[in-house]
């Protein structure tokens, strides 16, 4: 089997899209290790807040545009993409593994090292290569059900969704299940035209309206709850887990609602923004380890909190324009000296016969 890969025009409203979110994810990640929100009252838990409360609906936003355009492939090879990016992930890891064993130690077992190489913000990731295996089944699936029942298989996903918010049930069958979820919400979305989300007409202006209050209540909230004298500091995390946590309703249509109002945003094509949004999955890769170095040099380190207010938005923009530099040089790195390779023998794996039989098979689901 010959494997031909189908140029496609980067479409700089989204390109935009996924730079903006992912500001907020070495952000967001930043705040949960240093202990900013989960742990007692301190001055910057704030703005801490206020700084990462949009991450989650950036999370979903990222779904979002995956699923918008596996939604439309078709023709392409399923296994040459799965494992192009399955390439990208390991090299990185590989990467992940040498820095931060390096710097702590092969025998060092903490909580900070173990949780970023274990477990760490990854999630995406695993649900994403999940995702390439399987959308030709699930596209199958969504265009071959009449409308009404594929809402009421989303509402089926959306109600299993909201149960695991509501007792926090974090795994990675969960994880799974989010990824569901929002696949066949857009598919619903897709062939609905885009036109309403939940009761609210899908223009910009109250897409953004929605957005705008969902971000400002949360945050507000988790901040207030916060607050000393409220209610106990451990019903307060508990709050701010479920408001802020990858299986929160409203961050999932926060998500979504970003999605929908960036793809009605008219805007010329920027080389510059193309160029720097294809180093986004290095930035996502990587930011961990960027703050793993920055921990054990003792720059931000679980004191992170009780910064000054203006040390601790100096800190958080240094480290995030940190995060955005080695994602470039990685991205560049990666394309100058590995992606030729790794490209020779994938195509090499895509001609063996049962690679074939398996494309076939994708194929008859078209």
């Amino acid at each position: 089997m010959s494997v031909q890969t189908v140029g496609k025009q980067r479409q700089s409203n989204f390109e935009l899209l996924r730079i903006l979110m992912m500001c907020t994810i070495p952000v967001y990640h930043l705040m949960v290790y240093n202990g900013v929100y989960f742990s007692p009252y301190n001055a910057n838990v704030g703005a801490g807040l206020f700084l990462s409360a949009l991450t989650i609906a950036g999370d979903y936003a990222y779904i979002a545009l995956s699923a918008y355009f596996l939604l439309d492939t078709k023709g392409r090879p399923v296994i040459y993409k799965f494992l192009s990016f399955s390439a990208i992930v390991l090299t990185v890891y590989v990467v992940k593994m040498a820095v931060l064993r390096g710097l702590y130690g092969y025998q060092e077992g903490n909580y900070f090292l173990e949780d970023f190489l274990v477990k760490g913000s990854w999630w995406f990731v695993y649900g994403y290569l999940a995702l390439l295996l399987v959308y030709p089944v699930l596209n199958r699936m969504i265009f071959s059900v009449n409308v009404k029942r594929l809402r009421g298989i989303c509402i089926g996903l959306g109600i299993l969704f909201t149960v695991n918010g509501i007792f926090n049930n974090v795994w990675l069958g969960n994880d799974f299940l989010a990824f569901l979820f929002a696949y066949f919400y857009l598919g619903y979305q897709k062939r609905t035209g885009f036109q309403r989300l939940l009761w609210i007409r899908g223009d910009k202006k109250r897409l953004a309206f929605f957005v705008g209050i969902c971000y400002i209540g949360t945050a507000a909230i988790s901040w207030y709850m916060k607050l000393p004298g409220v209610t106990e500091d451990a019903v307060a995390c508990e709050i701010i887990r479920r408001l802020l946590g990858k299986y929160c309703i409203i961050q999932f249509f926060m998500g979504i609602a970003l999605f929908m109002i960036f793809r009605q945003i008219e805007m010329k094509s920027s080389r510059f923004v193309n160029a720097l949004a294809k180093s986004t999955v290095f930035v996502f890769l990587l930011h961990e380890t960027v703050l793993g170095v920055f921990w054990y040099f003792g720059k931000i380190n679980g004191l992170f909190r009780f910064f000054p207010r203006w040390q601790f938005l100096v800190w958080t923009a240094v480290y995030l324009l940190t995060c955005f530099l080695v994602g470039v040089l990685a991205q560049k790195a990666y394309a100058a000296c590995l992606e030729a390779g790794y490209d020779k023998v994938i195509r090499r794996i895509c001609t063996w016969k049962i690679v074939g039989k398996l494309e076939k098979k994708y194929r008859e689901l078209e």
